[in-house]
């Protein structure tokens, strides 16, 4: 460890270092369903979980649109996106162009799940004719999990402090006093979850105080769901918060607080909240760590190169903790750090498994000799080499970063 780490930081390294050194066994499949439902990963005390699901459309079909309108067309055809999607309009919001979605759901389907591996946890109350019954359903579920949207939530404090908490939230001039932190998780655009990130972002929560929420997002992860769908669900978590009120964002934690169904439901309706009410760019932070403050400062360029200011502006500012800019791990600094760092020099490992196959298919793999088993060399999933360069995936080969705000690394 270095000489100026506390002994807790050293701790937390170490932790760290063994973690991933343990994944090594593991494919990558099993990283990501534990990466969701390890058990101690919850809030801390004093912090509530407001559980929300952001639809995708029309947010996603919009996202994708404006990313398609900011790439080249080499860029394009590197990411097989010589097709342009129908989005909305130019220049407007997603609830200015499209229509919310009109589907008509049940009182069972519009309840969403934590997480994707809570969506089959109820499969074990069925009874055998149940399960028979139910299991087409299940299947789908887990073949597409996102078809409907993102699993999302609300991180808001709830503890005693100096601050008055019977303000009015409906006074406009008060809520100009909230604010809003877009967090996006980090774990190599691969594995990680809002689940896992909550010990990391309770702290956050309670320092920040009452005025304050934080939103966590479940983005699609790689080899599954490669570059650049991490950066269009991105993008559609912020085109859906500036949709939201700031007043019922802040009333979440109320002793009426709506039903998760509830919460969904109304996201379904054709009832926009007044502009004036909705939570405006200055009142919006993008925080990330690691891969999830590359994907930050990643969503603030495509912003910028997007140029539609009015419709969709930048956030007040971005935080990032050790932001994963460079994909392609060509800087010294990789090598320089490798004895102090937590992150393996020579990339991650992982037991063998199916999804990484076609990505990797021209790409070599070796039989590990200790465990006798299938190892890739390789677990940087998140896009093949012929990407890695692109500034929407490591953006430290932008060479201008006018127009953005201000970075807090």
């Amino acid at each position: 460890m270095r000489k100026t780490w506390t002994v807790r930081l050293a701790l937390a390294m170490s932790f760290l270092k063994t973690y991933l050194l343990q994944a090594e066994h593991l494919p990558i499949e099993v990283c990501q369903a534990r990466s969701r439902s390890i058990p101690f990963m919850t809030a801390p005390s004093g912090v509530r979980v407001n559980k929300v699901k952001i639809p995708a459309f029309p947010y996603r079909v919009r996202a994708e649109a404006i990313l398609y309108e900011c790439l080249s067309e080499e860029e394009r055809s590197l990411l097989g996106m010589e097709r342009k999607p129908q989005g909305a309009k130019p220049g407007l919001r997603p609830s200015e162009g499209l229509q919310v979605n009109e589907h008509k759901t049940n009182d069972q389907d519009r309840e969403q799940s934590d997480s994707e591996s809570d969506s089959y946890s109820s499969s074990s109350s069925l009874s055998d004719g149940e399960w028979e019954e139910h299991q087409p359903l299940y299947r789908e579920q887990k073949q597409d999990p996102f078809e409907e949207g993102l699993d999302a939530e609300w991180l808001e404090y709830i503890g005693d402090d100096d601050e008055d908490s019977d303000s009015n939230n409906e006074n406009t001039s008060a809520n100009q006093q909230k604010a809003a932190v877009l967090y996006l998780h980090g774990g190599g655009y691969y594995t990680g979850s809002k689940e896992e990130h909550r010990v990391l972002i309770g702290p956050l929560v309670k320092r920040l105080g009452k005025n304050i929420r934080i939103l966590t997002i479940n983005y699609r992860l790689a080899p599954q769901h490669p570059f650049p769908a991490a950066l269009i669900d991105a993008l559609t978590s912020y085109m859906w918060l500036m949709d939201q009120s700031v007043s019922e964002a802040f009333s979440l934690g109320s002793t009426s607080t709506p039903s998760r169904a509830t919460l969904y439901q109304n996201q379904q309706t054709h009832e926009q909240p007044s502009t004036q009410d909705t939570f405006q760019p200055h009142q919006i932070v993008f925080m990330g760590d690691s891969a999830g403050g590359g994907l930050a400062i990643s969503l603030s360029l495509l912003l910028r190169d997007y140029g539609c200011s009015s419709s969709l502006p930048q956030p007040r500012t971005i935080v990032t903790w050790s932001p994963w800019l460079d994909l392609s791990q060509s800087l010294p600094s990789f090598k320089e750090n490798a004895l102090t760092d937590c992150i393996p020099y020579e990339n991650f490992v992982h037991q063998h498994s199916e999804v990484v196959d076609k990505m990797f298919e021209h790409e070599g793999e070796y039989v590990d000799p200790e465990r006798g088993v299938r190892v890739r060399q390789r677990a940087q999933v998140y896009c093949p080499d012929s990407q890695l360069r692109m500034k929407y995936a490591s953006p430290i080969f932008e060479k201008d970063f006018r127009g953005i705000p201000s970075i807090f690394i």
